[in-house]
């Protein structure tokens, strides 16, 4: 049974225990060529536990490997712990071949228990890899982890360093000090030794590491002669305390044999300080004088190789994390709701004509959904939102959401804070400008230049930089007059007095390189308060989408982008791969899934079933990765060119125990990677975020989020062709999901003829929501100029005429449209919902009757 998901996040004490992994045997593995028998090696992955990947030695020439090595791993008990098993056959020639990838959830495995597995690698053949398990408790020595029951946080360590520039040595001033601290999120840092110029004297770097790994520390000056490597486990440093090491060039050579060797650092001491004097240091020669060190203290430093001093303190990073993981609604967002509330029930006693005041359990949430499309989208937007505007509708509006080109306008309106609140005629006409006029300018030469200047300057800021970014930029020199500096935190100033719909833009986030659309994707969803994965509860401020975060704790903080470049990535329709495309156009990807795809099965599969009902542990899976020319293809296939990366909040974030059975994880049943840990978007070093029309054309999953209680959706879509696709795949995705969502029944006759607006009920379910879906359609516009208003003179009939057809001049490549083509599809949404009047109100009044029966029910 699923666990019900956490509103916050929640602190749990876990015991560590010690893994013992003992790589045993493997029999009768296939030759790897016509040459020999195989040369196997096994590598073990455990990447809870560590980045490191641990390997046997190689047995070469044999079927029947027998290796006998031990390994062992401090892991948490309440991390989901999967170890990955590699078999690999060595060849120096044409490099190493990987014959079989094993999957194992440790958690199946009990304090105390030792248990040997033999595991069959080919279900048609004698091979096996027989590996032996053990698992010992650390008595005493607990870990506290936050999590949400779906991602965790471990306790994280800092390790900063700094070095005073104005005691560099003369001898390595110009070089480069290299650090490196492995397991760390920023694993390597580079420090130039140049002499103080400025007021601030010291050079400093931090490292963000677990605090229960065991990292090493590696220092040394790049291109010194003789240069001496220091490396320190940073299990030995004091915890809070400041300490000192010191690196040196100095070359020196031993008594007995003439092999040149580099000084100990504990033997170096800077000058005036006495050296240290041990049986070691007594057996010393300087490379520059015969005479062997004495029992003194004179200093054994000349004033051309003085060490250059490196400062390290470790210390506990803070508790308090900079994401947000669980599955509620932000503080902002509930406080805007309260002020929101009050202006929905005003406007719903105003237009249903209530004789009295709504009290708060009353109110429904009604919210406004839209497609993409491109400028399409843009301009049907401001049609629809002028027609609920003419009807006194839009106060009534809680939430707006858009993905793709419905975007562009919503970014626009809420410019203004009080948009919602005036007439719309004036960002329509802004918006007819730009739509209408040239858009050569925004490939000019100084725009291009303009455009290369802004990447390189996020790029020097520490930005992931794509095409995105430039599409972005591309978007704003068409469709605004200059460059826009507001942001999306600037939105908010929107939302302050609850005076406008709350808008929610849709991206969707995808494996680069690795799989199609329909094999992994997750829904991202951009707030003015916050951007968040909602799949694993994981959300962040705004303002700080782009920056780079380690375990939940922000690492590095980068200035808030312009809205522009959010634009860029919300409708970035050139973010396709060939296999999205072939998808696309027959709606079937099984040639090409199944050709391209490794082998996978699972072991003991009805044990393994069993065993996820009872433990939540995950089946134990054998690889058999594709032919050469297989992933080549794939390769070719699921690359996105022109694709959208980012910096991943959720990176070094571990997958909680019982993740799986958690109901806030939305898991698709045909995305293998779900069963994954490691492969997780956790485990990714950035994010990459594509257009939601690869999938589901509609921005309808954030309203969807049973936190936000949606009573009525008013759902608009704008695309050309298959009027009720988005309508329809949300619900086999909810469907999926256990999501409530109504039963969208439409006739064939309907789809080949629709009509301007189609109601969808929930059949008595109080929290199903109510669905008004409006296909983009020119059926009594063509007859009426206004709802009730015939058409009677030959422009008016002509008005009338809007072709949305495929090869209409709305497809969703084009960038400019005459003015006659921007009237009429403005003229045409708006109608569309004001003819639509007396359905809507009549749905909203439902609405407030089946809020109000909830509660008379509750009461009894």
């Amino acid at each position: 049974m699923a666990r019900r998901r956490s509103a916050i996040s929640y602190y749990e004490e876990c015991a560590l225990s010690l893994l013992t992994v003992r790589v045993v045997q493997a029999a009768h593995i296939p030759w790897a060529d016509l040459m020999s028998h195989a040369d196997c090696y096994v590598c073990l992955w455990l990447p809870t536990c560590t980045n490191k990947i641990l390997k046997t030695k190689t047995v070469s020439d044999t079927s029947d490997p027998v290796w006998n090595e031990t390994f062992q791993y401090t892991i948490c008990n309440n991390v989901k712990n999967v170890l990955h098993l590699t078999l690999h056959d060595e060849d120096v020639i044409t490099g190493n071949d990987l014959l079989y990838t094993l999957t194992y959830d440790v958690g199946r495995i009990r304090i105390g228990e030792t248990k040997q597995k033999t595991f069959c690698l080919n279900p048609n053949g004698p091979e096996f890899l027989q590996v032996e398990f053990s698992l010992a408790e650390f008595q005493g020595c607990r870990e506290k982890i936050l999590t949400n029951g779906v991602i965790v946080a471990r306790e994280m360590t800092c390790l900063d360093i700094c070095v005073d520039k104005h005691r560099i040595p003369e001898n390595l001033q110009g070089k480069l000090l290299i650090l490196s601290l492995e397991d760390s999120c920023e694993e390597v840092c580079r420090m130039e030794l140049s002499p103080c110029t400025g007021p601030n004297p010291i050079q400093a770097c931090r490292f963000h590491y677990l605090k229960r790994w065991d990292p090493k520390f590696t220092a040394y000056v790049e291109g010194a002669d003789n240069q001496a490597i220091q490396v320190i486990p940073v299990k030995l440093l004091h915890m809070g305390q400041e300490q000192k090491i010191l690196l040196s060039t100095v070359p020196v050579y031993t008594n007995c044999w003439g092999f040149r060797c580099f000084l100990p650092l504990r033997w170096i001491q800077p000058r005036g300080s006495p050296a240290i004097c041990n049986s070691k240091a007594r057996r010393i020669t300087s490379c520059w004088s015969p005479l062997i060190l004495r029992k003194c203290r004179r200093p054994i430093c000349s004033s051309k190789a003085r060490p250059l001093e490196v400062k390290l303190k470790a210390k506990d990073c803070t508790d308090k994390l900079d994401v947000r993981m669980g599955f509620s609604l932000c503080d902002d967002e509930k406080l805007y709701l309260s002020k929101r509330r009050k202006v929905v029930a005003e406007t719903l006693k105003r237009l249903l004509k209530l004789d009295r005041d709504l009290e708060d359990h009353e109110i429904p949430v009604i919210a406004v959904t839209t497609t993409g499309g491109g400028v399409r989208a843009m301009i049907s937007l401001y049609g629809t939102l002028a027609g609920l505007k003419k009807l006194g509708l839009l106060d009534c509006v809680t939430y707006l959401t858009g993905a793709s080109g419905s975007t562009w306008s919503m970014s626009k309106l809420y410019e203004d804070p009080d948009w919602s609140q005036k007439d719309l005629c004036a960002p329509i006409e802004d918006a007819c400008r730009n739509v209408t006029k040239s858009k050569s300018g925004a490939f000019s030469f100084d725009r291009l230049a303009f455009y290369r200047d802004e990447i390189n300057t996020r790029a020097r800021m520490g930005y992931k930089t794509s095409f995105s970014d430039l599409w972005g930029l591309v978007l704003e020199s068409m469709y605004c007059d200059n460059v826009n500096e507001t942001k999306l935190s600037d939105q908010r100033k929107a939302l302050a007095n609850g005076q406008n719909p709350l808008p929610l833009c849709l991206a969707m986030n995808v494996k680069p390189n690795e799989s199609s659309t329909l094999d992994y994707k997750e829904w991202c969803e951009f707030s003015p308060y916050e951007v968040g994965l909602l799949k694993y509860g994981a959300f962040i401020r705004s303002e700080d989408f782009g920056s780079e975060f380690f375990m939940g704790r922000r690492t590095r903080a980068l200035p808030e982008s312009r809205i522009c470049y959010l634009q860029g990535l919300w409708s970035n329709v050139f973010s396709i791969n060939l296999m999205d495309a072939w998808f696309s156009a027959v709606s079937s990807e099984h040639f090409w899934h199944r050709f391209t795809r490794d082998t996978i099965y699972e072991l003991s599969e009805e044990e393994a079933l069993r065993k996820r009902r009872m433990s939540a542990g995950l089946p134990t899976r054998v690889t058999q990765p594709a032919s050469d020319f297989s992933r080549t293809i794939r390769e070719i296939l699921t690359n996105r060119p022109l694709d959208g990366e980012h910096h991943n909040f959720l990176k070094g974030l571990q997958m909680h125990k019982e993740y799986c059975t958690h109901n806030g994880f939305c898991a698709f049943d045909d995305t293998e990677l779900d069963n994954s840990p490691n492969k997780l978007t956790p485990s990714s070093e950035e994010l990459c975020l594509v257009d939601t029309a690869y999938y589901i054309n509609a921005s309808f999953p954030p309203l969807l989020r049973e936190e936000r209680k949606v009573d009525v959706l008013l759902a608009f879509d704008y695309g050309l062709t298959e009027k009720f696709r988005s309508v329809e795949r949300t619900e086999e995705y909810c469907k999926v999901h256990d999501i409530r969502f109504p039963k969208i029944q439409v006739s064939d006759e309907e789809k080949a003829n629709p009509k301007e607006c189609y109601y969808f009920s929930g059949c008595g379910d109080p929290k199903c929501p109510t669905i008004l879906h409006f296909p983009l359609v020119n059926d009594t516009f063509k007859q009426f100029k206004h709802p009730g208003v015939n058409r009677l003179t030959d422009q008016e009939k002509e008005e009338g005429l809007v072709d949305l057809g495929e090869k209409s001049s709305y497809g969703v490549l084009k960038l400019t449209y005459s003015k006659e083509d921007f009237d009429k599809l403005i003229n045409l949404t708006e109608y569309n919902v004001e003819n639509n009047e007396k359905v809507i109100l009549q749905v909203l009044r439902e609405a407030v009757e089946c809020k109000q029966k909830r509660r008379d029910c509750i009461s009894v």
